[in-house]
């Protein structure tokens, strides 16, 4: 099959732990003709979207791929397009779903870009409450607005030592920070040029760490747990996090069981949920990451079962 990879540049990737590089490791060792763009390199012309890419060559387990050079293909051409670029989910991002969005009847995109302009990751979890998929005491509190009152109203009914505050269209632990008050939240936010996202602290990350869950069609495939650094709060692996494989509580197994079923109605192809406790923060739909670090830990390979979830879809398209 031809595949694109829509991903960042190859060039700023980390090849030990990037799982769209595991991707197209599997992809090349499965023998397909795969090729790679960046999020620019889609485009509109005429009637048509096309992709300026480039197909990889070669790929060695943990390094960047040989590539050729660069050719401009319908997208109709290619059999699959992976969305494997990473946050923020600005106007780019935006542009990139829209283009794609209406080949889905033809080409298998995944995740489905119209499903990435429904969900956005951080709202996931209010989402699956409001569908009945679980409840609103297995979400981690949150509020995203600059209005004060609003914001005082919400800590003032939750009340926490401290507060965490990232950007909406953050990823990855970057521009997260953690305010002692309720003044400093609010004049963080104030400062802000656009709405933050503001939750409890909840001090247990410290010792327990945050648990990222893998999903795959709504089956949990694996997970693994992130610890923070000596000081630090934020678990994210990018920020000096290290990973651990820890055993599930009944609660957060019912809540992850609960969370498939979601991801399942809504047809998301691949995620990766981040659990506080036993309380769900986010879901990334996006470019889930982590695969990598998984097996290093002991755990599962997903790169070939993934691609068997996502070629799948072409040949069941093919057969009706």
């Amino acid at each position: 099959m031809r595949l694109l990879i829509v991903a960042d540049p190859l060039g700023g990737l980390r090849p030990e732990s990037d799982t769209s590089l595991a991707l197209a490791t599997e992809g090349i060792a499965r023998g397909h003709d795969l090729w790679w763009a960046e999020d620019g390199e889609i485009a509109l012309s005429g009637v048509s979207v096309i992709a300026n890419a480039v197909p990889i060559t070669s790929i060695a387990p943990y390094a960047i791929p040989t590539v050729g050079g660069c050719q401009m293909l319908p997208i109709e051409q290619f059999d699959i397009v992976l969305i494997r670029k990473n946050p923020p989910f600005d106007e780019g991002y935006l542009r990139l779903c829209w283009l794609l969005a209406p080949y889905e009847s033809r080409v298998v995109v995944s995740n489905r870009a119209s499903v990435l302009l429904r969900y956005h990751e951080k709202l996931l979890p209010l989402c699956g409450v409001q569908a009945g998929f679980f409840q609103a005491d297995e979400i981690v509190p949150t509020i995203l607005t600059r209005d004060p009152a609003f914001l005082q109203a919400f800590m003032a009914e939750h009340r926490a030592e401290a507060w965490v505050v990232k950007p909406w269209t953050g990823f990855g632990g970057r521009g997260v920070e953690r305010y002692p008050s309720a003044e400093a939240v609010l004049a963080a936010v104030a400062a802000s040029p656009t709405p933050m996202l503001v939750s409890p602290f909840l001090p247990e990350v410290m010792t327990t760490g945050d648990r990222r869950v893998f999903y795959l069609r709504g089956q949990m495939v694996g997970d693994l747990v992130r610890i923070p650094p000596p000081g630090g709060f934020i678990a994210n692996l990018a920020f000096g996090g290290h990973g651990t494989l820890h055993g599930m509580s009944d609660r957060t197994r019912h809540l992850c069981a609960q969370l498939g079923n979601f991801l399942r109605s809504i047809d998301c192809d691949f995620a990766g949920a981040d659990l506080l406790g036993d309380r769900l923060s986010e879901v990334n739909i996006t470019s889930p990451t982590g695969i990598n670090t998984l097996v290093r830990l002991g755990g599962p390979s997903l790169a070939g079962p993934i691609l068997d979830a996502i070629t799948g879809h072409v040949v069941r398209k093919e057969g009706g």
